[in-house]
């Protein structure tokens, strides 16, 4: 597979610490001086952006699935990755206080950095997480700079720093964003997905056939009967209802029990449930509102079959769609990106 081209800034070495004749503030100010200097020699930052197939895209979102894991409080866990949590460590290091100039600290959190570009899997490495990855070295470089200048304001380093900690906390929010674009594309088993798009269909108007699935079809019968009858007749069709209902239930086959789907048939059921505990003693209009209720609860069902069945088709072809635009295309924003996909995928979700 190709990889993003980056031009790595020189690593700036840590004088020996074999030499004794040197004080620790030396140390500093050598390793300061050499870091300066591999900062005036690297110049603008410069990376070759690729185009990956669909193939290697894939691949590269499926170890994106398999490797980064999204904490509660927003931060991000990446298997045999640690210089990752080295970078986030060193960078919150570079404290504001009591001493900004603290030129020991920028060097570690620089190494750091080095030591994560160089070893950033290759599934990390799409065009937008890479940009802000050039932000976290342009304002460690800056820092830098600035640290062996004596007339720098205490007040710029804060400045200089408080930029490093921003930087890396939106490099962690698009590694985040990356990540959590996944979820849910591949929830079910492989051959639950193709049994589902081999035999679930929708017409024009949304309404859901299910191949070999005649309990679905009697219970769109019976609801129709249902609500088309006359008042005075509705509480005889609606048993039937419930009684085909629990039989399709029964014999439901497995590939449509996905969590959605199974979410919507509790609503029915609760629906019908409390139905046939009040029907005894509520009065005609009051049964006929809980009817109501079920014709809602259904046609909810089968949205939510429409919706799963469009997502099988769509919805994992649409992620990897968005991975090669976020691979291959440099120059929107990621933030209007990531908006216009939301709304594309509503818009189709909703239809």
């Amino acid at each position: 597979m190709k990889k993003i081209g980056i031009s790595l800034i020189v690593a700036a070495a840590m004088v020996a610490c074999n030499n004794e004749k040197k004080n620790t503030e030396e140390l500093v100010e050598d390793a300061g001086n050499e870091m300066q200097q591999a900062y005036n020699d690297i110049g603008d930052v410069s990376r070759e952006y690729v185009s990956y197939t669909e193939n290697e895209a894939e691949s590269m979102a499926q170890d994106m699935k398999t490797n980064v894991q999204v904490m509660d409080d927003g931060s991000v866990n990446i298997s045999n990755f640690t210089a990752y949590g080295e970078l986030q460590n060193q960078v919150k290091n570079l404290s504001t206080s009591p001493n900004v100039r603290d030129e020991m600290n920028s060097e570690n959190a620089y190494q750091a950095f080095q030591t994560f570009v160089e070893e950033m899997p290759a599934y990390l490495k799409t065009n937008v997480i890479m940009k802000e990855v050039d932000d976290v070295e342009k304002a460690m470089k800056k820092l830098v700079a600035d640290l062996e200048d004596e007339s720098t304001k205490e007040s710029t380093i804060k400045d200089h720093i408080e930029d490093i900690q921003e930087a890396v906390e939106d490099l962690n929010d698009e590694i985040v964003d990356a990540r959590l674009r996944f979820d849910g594309y591949e929830d079910e088993e492989l051959a639950n997905y193709a049994d589902f798009v081999s035999n679930v269909n929708y017409d024009d108007e949304g309404i859901i056939t299910i191949v070999d699935f005649n309990d679905y079809e009697t219970v769109k019968t019976d609801r129709m009967n249902m609500m088309n009858a006359q008042e005075d007749q509705k509480i005889t069709y609606a048993q039937t209802l419930v009684t085909d209902f629990n039989s399709m239930l029964n014999n439901m086959p497995e590939y449509l029990k996905v969590d959605d789907v199974m979410d919507a048939v509790e609503d029915v059921q609760k629906e019908m449930k409390e139905y046939q505990d009040e029907k005894a003693t509520s009065t005609l209009d009051e049964n006929l509102e809980n009817l109501e209720e079920i014709d809602e609860a259904l046609y909810d069902l089968n949205k939510e079959m429409l919706k799963a069945r469009k997502k099988y088709d769509e919805n994992r072809r649409d992620a990897i769609e968005e991975y090669l635009e976020e691979l291959n295309d440099t120059d929107e924003p990621m933030s209007q990106r990531l908006k216009e996909a939301r709304e594309e995928y509503n818009e189709e979700m909703n239809d």
